[in-house]
């Protein structure tokens, strides 16, 4: 149960570290042999102490080099690297669903605002924005969606639709 809150919080950690940063980590797990280094205190260097502690990585130290004190070298523990995989594929979905939430939320909610304010401005009513609504759906997936999986598409659509006019509700 630790353990999950530990990986939770660090996969909260990831999220709010760059693309460039977590490159590094997910290029070290992909070649499966890399060292890594960085300076104490980066994003990176937090991130991969926690990884230390948990024994997917390997802090090594700093090189014996006086003007390199403040770099450590990290690497992969082999024997970790299914657990990083699964780390960092929840840490991808993660960033999806996070870019997807921005998307929705600075594109498609004005854009839907729109259309509904024009659609109020030329006369019309609930009946012509929910045709309006239904005409754009079918267009996108007209455009972007193999005709195969139509069926499903609305469905998913239909579906959270309802779930969230139901959460809008409740509060």
């Amino acid at each position: 149960m630790k353990t999950d809150l530990l990986l939770r919080s660090l996969l909260d950690l990831m999220l709010q570290m760059s693309d460039a940063d977590m490159s590094v980590l997910i290029a070290a797990v992909e070649n499966r042999t890399s060292a890594m280094s960085t300076i104490v205190g980066s994003s990176n260097h937090i991130l991969w102490t926690e990884l230390a502690k948990l024994g997917f990585l390997e802090d090594e130290g700093s090189p014996p080099i006086a003007q390199l004190d403040q770099m450590r070298v990290f690497s992969v523990v082999q024997e970790s690297i299914p657990r990083l995989e699964e780390l960092l594929s929840e840490f991808r979905q993660r960033k999806v669903h996070e870019r997807m939430n921005e998307i929705f939320e600075t594109l498609c909610v004005p854009a839907g605002k729109q259309i509904v304010e024009r659609v109020y401005q030329s006369g019309g009513d609930n009946a012509e924005v929910q045709i309006l609504m239904g005409l754009t759906l079918a267009s996108v997936l007209g455009t972007c969606v193999a005709s195969k999986y139509y069926d499903k598409a609305v469905q998913q659509v239909a579906d959270l639709a309802k779930r969230r006019l139901a959460d809008s509700v409740q509060h």
